[in-house]
């Protein structure tokens, strides 16, 4: 009786002890080294890669002007990118050639060449990709050129951190299939018919496919894309730019992301937080590549809406791209991740920028040097919120250079912000003007309906206290409240 409480804790602690090592042992794709599956391949018949292997190293892994030292400088020195390029015996030949000609692994080819098809291909290309990165896989493990497993897998999650393809030659363009610049996964309809890829005993899930011609910008944006940080870039015909230059998932050049992005897509790893001014006053920022005082944060009486400020200097490496160094203001709307249709989590001020205007994105920072030292109600551009309401919350003046900094003043602040409560919705019937008054904050629509159901009133009401009534009988009427926060239903009378 008493061996058997002595084994039971035994074997709790053990299990302890296993639980806090593996803790321990596990990091994140953040922080520390992260070693990029690169595999060279080419199409059954093609030429091989025509750039010497000396290039693809100095870009990937050179010390200056590479992927490894931008993500270096962006992560403030968290974060190394080692690159394993592979076949590692060039003299060899410099690419994988693989089972099946160049249209086998296309959709659109589709009977075209029925002789170089085998009986695995299909017509969809995601499952093509997944016989792809199985024939690349077996030929890596085939090799005895992989490192150990763990170095394969940062966070210990089982899963290859990064398996990037590298095709001979240039891409077709967009919607064709293998042919296109890519990240994704291998698909389940591969995996449920031909079972998991492995590579070194790790599962290869997440994927990215470029080509000989692809530029380092694009490497690093899959990279970003990779680690989390979402696409920014919209149809420029169609929609303004949210951030333009100043964030490399904008471009088209490589900049530093955001310092609210490399806050929040990194789990607070690369920049740990961005402080909030409280009280008005003069501040000031250095420029955006420092590890703190990076940025300020300024609330808004909109709980999911406030600005950010950082100062981006064009004299530093990777933001020499920039148009111009100077003081930048966004909105963020946590509402949204990245950027949705026509709204976006983050929207970049600029010059003659509005709602319903694009405004010119090139002209973004404040500065005393371009006459912009100002950001408020009736600035140009003005501090409206993502709905095209210009907002009375935020006043900032006198945006200066002073001594290799950006200061500015803040002459209004607001310190709590409450969530509206539906519950606390209300209105009445305003008889000399036959409108309804509307009470509360946070409702954004108003629809009225008759007790039969029939809708007769549906209106957009944000910011607004009185709706005029159409031409409504006497009798019993029922509003509905809506806001992001709540809704609300009120019976009403007209007498």
């Amino acid at each position: 009786m008493k061996i058997r409480p002595l084994f039971l804790s035994f074997i709790i602690a053990f299990f302890i002890i296993v639980i806090v090592q593996q803790m321990h042992g596990q990091s994140n794709l953040f922080v520390g080294t992260q070693n990029r599956i690169v595999v060279f391949a080419r199409f059954n018949g093609d030429p091989d890669i025509d750039s010497p292997r000396t290039n693809y190293e100095s870009m990937f892994n050179g010390e200056t002007n590479s992927l490894k030292s931008y993500f270096k400088a962006i992560s403030n020195d968290k974060l190394t990118i080692n690159s394993l390029l592979y076949p590692v015996n060039t003299a060899a030949g410099n690419s994988y050639e693989l089972k099946y000609c160049y249209f086998c692994y296309d959709a659109s080819w589709k009977g075209s060449y029925p002789n170089c098809k085998g009986s695995e291909i299909t017509s969809l290309f995601d499952i093509n990709i997944g016989f792809i990165i199985k024939d690349l896989a077996a030929k890596l493990n085939a090799s005895g050129e992989l490192p150990e497993a763990s170095a394969l897998d940062s966070d210990n999650d089982g899963v290859i951190d990064n398996f990037v393809i590298v095709f001979r030659g240039a891409a077709r363009g967009m919607g064709k299939g293998i042919y296109t610049p890519q990240i994704g996964e291998v698909s389940s309809a591969f995996t449920n018919t031909n079972g998991i890829i492995q590579l070194a005993g790790k599962t290869i899930k997440k994927y990215t496919i470029t080509y000989e011609r692809n530029s380092l910008e694009t490497h690093c944006r899959f990279l970003l894309s990779n680690l989390g940080f979402p696409v920014q870039y919209r149809n420029m015909n169609a929609l303004p730019r949210s951030v333009g230059a100043w964030d490399p998932m904008d471009g088209p050049q490589l900049s530093y992301p955001l310092v609210y992005n490399r806050m929040k897509y990194t789990n607070s790893n690369w920049i740990s937080a961005i402080p909030q001014i409280n009280t008005p006053g003069t501040y000031s920022l250095s420029s955006a590549n420092n590890v703190t005082n990076n940025a300020y944060k300024i609330l808004s009486s909109d709980p999911k809406q406030y600005w950010v400020l950082e100062y981006r200097n064009k004299s530093v490496i990777w933001d020499t791209n920039l148009p111009e160094s100077g003081l930048i203001i966004y909105r963020v709307n946590e509402n949204f991740t990245g950027s949705v249709n026509s709204n976006s989590e983050v929207y970049l001020y600029r010059k003659d920028g509005t709602s319903s205007v694009v405004g010119d994105i090139i002209n973004a920072p404040f500065s005393d040097l371009n006459g912009r030292t100002a950001f408020n109600s009736t600035s140009n551009p003005n501090s409206f919120f993502t709905n095209g309401t210009v907002s009375n919350d935020i006043d900032i003046s006198d945006i200066k250079f002073d001594n290799g900094l950006v200061s500015f003043k803040v002459n209004t602040v607001i310190l709590d912000v409450k969530n509206p409560d539906s519950n606390e919705w209300s209105l009445f019937v305003e008889p000399s003007s036959h409108a309804l008054q509307l009470r509360g904050e946070g409702i954004d629509d108003l629809t009225v309906h008759s007790v039969s159901g029939s809708l007769l009133l549906k209106s957009t009401v944000h910011g607004v206290s009185s709706v005029l009534l159409p031409n409504l009988k006497q009798g019993i009427y029922l509003a509905t409240l809506k806001g992001k926060f709540g809704e609300k239903v009120i019976k009403f009378i007209l007498n």
